[in-house]
């Protein structure tokens, strides 16, 4: 992890406005830049379905509430809601809201992760693919304080995460290590249950789903 609060100087909230809207409709926006919309699309898909399985297995029905937390466009949202959870998704970026308000498929707001003040709990917290961005140390530990704020008490969050072992070389990430998450879980009232890693078809990288409840 690098030290400091944001010594990048980043500014998440405008780097995703403008990429968000400078891609309406592509996947890019809010996936792997690096890939087409196809692959990126194949490569969430894949991703739904290993977290619908992993829900499933901790025992939530596809009744559940859920909120995605950084839902993008509400790709990964409005999948999940056509099979039945009731979503709520949540994003930094105007743009991506407004295209998933307009796709439907759940009810949206737009919040930085850190300000999410939905007034509401959850039983399933997703936040797929989306804390590594969260450069500034402060909000990231804002983050997870609002991740748990929004868990109900029987519920559980779903973190996707990379751990490369290696700094980052791109402003808008940050890679921590399972060590970080495991003192910032503690530090705000966290703890896993469980880890689960798959590698992504498209771009090879080893993903881990982690899944956190309240002590």
């Amino acid at each position: 992890m690098q030290d400091g609060a944001n010594p990048k100087g980043f500014d998440g909230g405008l780097y995703w406005e403008e990429r968000h809207a400078r891609a309406i409709g592509d996947l890019r926006s809010v996936g792997n830049a690096g890939v087409t919309h196809a692959e990126n699309e194949r490569q969430i898909l894949e991703k739904t379905g290993i977290l619908l399985w992993t829900i499933g297995a901790l025992g939530f029905r596809r009744t559940a509430t859920l909120l995605d937390a950084g839902c993008g466009q509400g790709f990964v949202t409005r999948h999940l809601a056509a099979v039945g959870f009731d979503c709520t998704g949540v994003d930094v970026s105007l743009a991506a809201i407004a295209e998933a308000r307009e796709a439907g498929g759940g009810r949206y707001e737009a919040s930085a992760l850190d300000e999410m003040r939905l007034g509401t709990e959850f039983e399933v917290v997703l936040c797929v693919d989306v804390l590594y961005h969260v450069v500034d140390e402060r909000r990231w530990r804002g983050a997870l304080e609002a991740l748990r704020a929004h868990v109900s008490d029987a519920g559980v969050i779903l973190i996707v995460e990379y751990f490369p072992g290696e700094p980052s070389r791109t402003t808008h990430c940050r890679w921590r290590s399972r060590a970080d998450y495991e003192a910032a879980f503690a530090a705000v009232g966290l703890r896993t249950l469980m880890t689960q890693t798959f590698r992504e078809s498209v771009t090879g990288h080893e993903k881990t789903i982690i899944a956190a409840v309240r002590r």
